[in-house]
């Protein structure tokens, strides 16, 4: 960081930097799932029940690169951007229903999510 001055003659610190990052996490879930099949006739329903359970694995790696800078020498502000890779694993019970009434749905807030992954943020400190 360097120190450097306000055009009213204040100093405040302020630096560049980047980083690289590695993560991993584990996330485990159950459930219930109900299928319905309707037999013709007017037979009854037909009702099957199945207990699900899942655990995810992942980790990804990356780099940031970001600004700090700080404000009347006491509040701290890092900014942030940057991005990488996750990898995942999905483990689920046994039975599972049909395809056509069980199927996931990933996206980027997913612990199954796999490939680009951005990074970004905002951290406000003060000083003690």
């Amino acid at each position: 960081m360097k120190t450097l001055e306000t055009r009213r003659g204040k100093s405040y610190l302020q630096g560049i930097y980047a980083s690289g990052y590695d993560q991993g996490g584990w996330f485990s879930s159950e459930g219930t799932i109900t299928s319905y099949t309707f037999p013709p006739n007017h037979a009854p329903v037909i009702t099957t029940r199945y207990d699900i359970q899942e655990n995810v694995t992942n980790m990804g790696f990356g780099f940031t690169i970001g600004v700090n800078r700080t404000l009347w020498k006491v509040l701290y502000i890092d900014a942030y951007v940057g991005g990488g890779l996750q990898f995942a694993k999905r483990e689920l019970s046994k039975p599972l229903p049909p395809n056509s009434f069980y199927s996931f749905y990933s996206d980027i807030t997913d612990p199954g999510y796999q490939g680009i992954l951005p990074k970004f943020g905002l951290l406000i400190g003060v000083k003690l």
